[in-house]
């Protein structure tokens, strides 16, 4: 598993100087930056994070606004969700990203969240809901432990009220190589994740359940996945699955139209 998600994101025109980024890369490590102001002068980012660009577009003016913020499973299925709810509000995925690992851990989310928030040419935006995930790249005990991403998704979720009006967390999709290994980690991580968002009054909707209703609660194959074994990914008609969950969570918290 590449748990640095790969590649470099785009520091906007209004931040602070960026120092020390190392001229090579490659497509299995992301360069790294020296610590650096986020927009507006935010908290300083610490070395070894690069962050990605927000939201592609900028915000709509007639709709309400939707970020979806999480990791590469997000990014297949925020295509179907945005197409579901294409008249009711304009949805997008942060950071914009469609090939590699989205918003990654849970230190990588807290550290460039002021640049996760914003679009990518660095505006911001008030979102009317964030709908929000993290723990598939949490999942290696040698990056962090679960106490670990407790904290650090607590944060950020704490955090993420200050960018909008409604907050929407969604469990983490099944990782089953682990899990008929006898290592249910996922579910430990969607455990911890829910205490969190209880304590914080943040509504939960189950991704996971959304794909173990159509493969199994223990699967090796499934119609929905990418690959063969099954491992993080889906194909259309699995995001599609998720997206029919997903996207009736986040209606029932838009607000009117504009």
């Amino acid at each position: 598993m590449n748990i640095t998600g790969g590649g470099i994101g785009c520091l906007p025109s209004n931040w602070g100087e960026a120092a020390a980024i190392s001229s090579s890369s490659s497509s299995s490590s992301v360069d790294r930056v020296s610590a650096h102001r986020g927009p507006d002068n935010a908290s300083p980012i610490p070395a070894n994070y690069v962050c990605k660009p927000g939201a592609s577009k900028p915000a709509s003016s007639t709709h309400p606004n939707v970020m979806i913020l999480g990791d590469s499973v997000s990014i297949g299925y925020t295509p179907p969700t945005a197409t579901a709810l294409a008249s009711k509000a304009f949805v997008q995925h942060s950071p914009w990203d469609t090939r590699g690992g989205g918003s990654g851990t849970t230190s990588y989310g807290l550290a460039c969240l002021p640049n996760l928030v914003r679009t990518s040419m660095g505006e911001p935006v008030h979102w009317d809901v964030i709908a929000f995930n993290y723990g598939l790249h949490d999942l290696d005990p040698a990056i962090a432990s679960q106490e670990q991403y407790e904290a650090e998704l607590k944060e950020i979720a704490t955090k993420l009220d200050q960018y909008t009006t409604r907050r929407l967390y969604a469990l983490t999709t099944p990782y089953m190589p682990d899990k008929t290994q006898g290592i249910p980690i996922v579910q430990d991580l969607n455990t911890r994740a829910i205490a969190v968002m209880k304590d914080l009054g943040i509504p939960v909707v189950d991704l996971y359940s959304a794909v173990t209703d159509v493969c199994g609660d223990v699967y090796t194959n499934c119609t929905i996945c990418r690959k063969t074994p099954c491992s993080y990914h889906y194909t259309p008609e699995g995001y599609e699955d998720i997206a029919k969950v997903l996207a009736p969570a986040i209606e029932a918290l838009l607000p009117a139209m504009k």
